[in-house]
């Protein structure tokens, strides 16, 4: 813009505005997703008088169903930025911003979402959508003292986040939740400890007024057990 005739204005040196759209695949699928393949397995072989845990030679097994119309993750990609300089170039400054969004996105179907029959488990398949944005800052000085020594000192810094918007979800203890973030953790039962005594289980029982935890009651109950937070 400093450039331009018409920029007059005092103390810029430089001032450059940058925006751009873009639209990018991201192949991130094992090889051969797309083809039926198999493997020997000592355990699926024929059974004569024996027992199924100790065949007569190996049989063949089936891998991954494949997925024949399995495509690149697409990633909509905008970004918004500026440079600027000013006190005689000494100061420069740098800013972008971008926001992605991931659409289509390689997602591994859990076995509990598919019927017992079959056979194997499902590759990959193009399913999940994730939106992930972000800032960046940076902060430089370049100076001179004297005829013979220069120098600059550079800083940036920068804030990301993200929220899953589809995926196949898990039930119970899960690392993501619909619209959570991808870093928050896992959620369900915090491990405080372990149980030391007998008397220490029989406060637990009494001051949490329960009668039975994880499963057991008090009377099956032994030192040596994980203490347990609901989360």
């Amino acid at each position: 813009m400093t450039r331009e005739d018409w920029f007059n204005a005092k103390g810029i040196d430089f001032l450059k505005f940058r925006a751009s759209w873009g639209l990018t695949g991201k192949d991130n699928i094992d090889n051969w997703g797309w083809l039926q393949t198999y493997g020997m397995n000592n355990y699926y072989g024929a059974v004569f008088g024996t027992s199924m845990s100790n065949p007569i030679g190996s049989g063949i097994s089936m891998s991954q169903a494949p997925n024949r119309n399995a495509h690149w993750d697409k990633n909509y990609k905008t970004n918004f930025g500026f440079d600027l300089r000013t006190l005689r170039n000494r100061l420069s400054v740098g800013f972008d911003f971008y926001y992605d969004m991931g659409r289509e996105m390689f997602a591994q179907r859990r076995g509990a979402d598919l019927p017992s029959t079959v056979g194997s488990p499902l590759t990959p398949d193009n399913y999940a959508e994730m939106d992930m944005w972000g800032i960046e800052l940076a902060l430089g000085w370049k100076d001179r003292i004297g005829p013979d020594f220069s120098y600059f000192v550079n800083v940036n810094t920068g804030y990301s986040d993200n929220k899953v918007k589809k995926a196949y979800w898990q039930e119970g203890i899960d690392k993501v939740q619909p619209n959570g973030r991808i870093d928050t953790g896992r959620w369900g039962y915090e491990c405080l400890g372990i149980f030391q005594t007998y008397q220490q289980i029989a406060e637990y029982f009494a001051d949490n007024h329960i009668t039975s935890y994880m499963g057991y009651s008090i009377d099956g109950f032994n030192p040596g057990i994980f203490i347990y937070k609901d989360q």
